[in-house]
């Protein structure tokens, strides 16, 4: 037992030891394998090679350091038994000599150690594993025992997702990424259930965190955010995330066929509604000329469709799932000229009857919306529709200006 309790707190360093190296060796490799296109592009296969060497010796150093550990705790016992057996078979064969025992009786207490040490032995072995079992849970239990940050109320309200209108309320809302550096100061924002909302500004201006902060990502740190009068922080973020459809520059697709990818692999929706969605935001042609159609399968994240495809597939799920708020956080951005014109189609059919936020650097994506608000430092600057702005002459007349005049260099090269 005093043998036991020595290793343990070694062994236990040593288990995790390895376990924290093995966990950076596979997160290298599926980081590598996620990028190898970028790897290629620019020639990094030798040093990505290195490093791989070098995170996988760490690895065999600690692994080859917890076979040793696990070599002398055995011994340890065996090398106990044995000087058992040697013990009393020298005081044993004393006495033997002496006639002050017989041989059997010596032979027997000799029979009866290694009788005495062979579960010992076995215990050992599922001591190792015991340790080891150990320190992978307690890293599995530090995973899962993180709480969020972002939480549910203690008594959320229950609110009927049939009967959301979309009406969305910013009131004197902060918020900031660190403490005491806001990137949105109280910021007031109004928009009707149903009317489609351009938000524009340069990098930095606080577009995307304003969406994050709607869709719960983030709670707001002053202010409140309401959705028909209900505070987000409120309802449950599960129904939450069912009122808010999120369309993202890069949109994710798991590894699965197309019907999955659009019904997010929940077998209750049918497929007939499924491939009426993407007929509906005209996603269904190009599907068709796939081999397999619908069953098409995708790579991770949809390598094999091109920028233009994943969005509208992207669109696709928005009609199966219909959420009445839609989010589009630069859908339209590095596409061409052809792909954006069936990927504008889309937007303007799914965003129908939807409270819809745009953000967009490209200024064509949001000049049909009923408003444009402007956005400079975390503040709306200006506010109106694209020909009130362009009248004012003011900042959104420059966003404008650039954003022609890039165009006009793309076209001329």
């Amino acid at each position: 037992m005093a043998i036991a309790i020595g290793f343990r707190s070694y062994m236990r360093k040593t288990y995790q030891l390895t376990r924290t190296r093995l966990s950076r060796l596979i997160a290298f490799v599926a980081e590598n394998l996620a990028g190898m296109n970028l790897i290629q592009a620019f020639h990094q296969e030798k040093q990505q090679e290195q490093y791989f060497t070098d995170r996988n010796r760490s690895y065999l150093q600690a692994n080859l350091r917890e076979i040793r550990t696990n070599v002398l705790f055995n011994r340890s016992f065996d090398m106990l038994g044995n000087l058992s057996v040697a013990f009393v078979t020298w005081i044993g064969g004393r006495a033997v000599f002496h006639h002050e025992i017989e041989f059997g009786v010596l032979y027997a207490f000799i029979t009866y150690i290694r009788q005495f040490f062979q579960p010992i032995n076995s215990i050992t072995q599922q001591w190792n594993t015991l340790q080891s079992t150990t320190v992978s849970m307690d890293r599995l239990w530090r995973l899962f025992s993180t709480k969020p940050e972002v939480e549910d109320a203690e008594q959320p309200k229950a609110v009927d997702l049939k009967g959301i209108k979309g009406r969305i309320d910013y009131n004197h809302v902060q918020f900031g990424y660190a403490e005491g550096a806001p990137v949105i100061h109280d910021l007031d924002l109004h928009i009707r259930p149903g009317e489609m909302i351009g938000i524009v500004g340069t990098t930095g201006a606080g577009k995307s965190s304003l969406m994050s902060l709607l869709c719960r990502f983030y709670d707001v740190q002053k202010g409140s955010i309401l959705i028909d009068g209900t505070d987000v922080r409120e309802i449950p973020q599960a129904t939450l995330h069912r009122m808010i459809g999120l369309v993202q520059q890069e949109p994710f697709l798991y590894s699965g066929s197309i019907v999955d990818n659009v019904r997010l692999f929940d077998e209750r929706i049918p497929r007939e509604k499924v491939i009426e969605a993407c007929k509906f935001v005209g996603a269904d042609a190009l599907i068709t000329r796939m081999k397999d159609g619908y069953d098409t399968k995708l790579s991770e994240r949809g390598s094999g469709l091109s920028a233009g495809e994943r969005r509208l597939i992207s669109f696709a799920r928005i009609v199966v799932f219909e959420p009445r708020i839609l989010i589009l956080d630069e859908a339209t951005a590095n596409l061409d000229s052809h792909t954006e014109q069936l990927v504008q189609s889309a937007l303007q059919v799914v965003s129908a009857g939807r409270t819809t936020l745009v953000i967009a650097h490209r200024l064509s994506t949001i000049m049909q919306a009923d408003r444009i608000i402007v956005m400079r430092g975390g503040r709306i600057v200006e506010e109106g529709d694209h020909q009130q702005l362009l009248e004012k002459q003011g900042y959104y007349e420059q966003l404008y200006k650039h954003s022609q005049g890039k165009q006009a260099a793309l076209g001329a090269g």
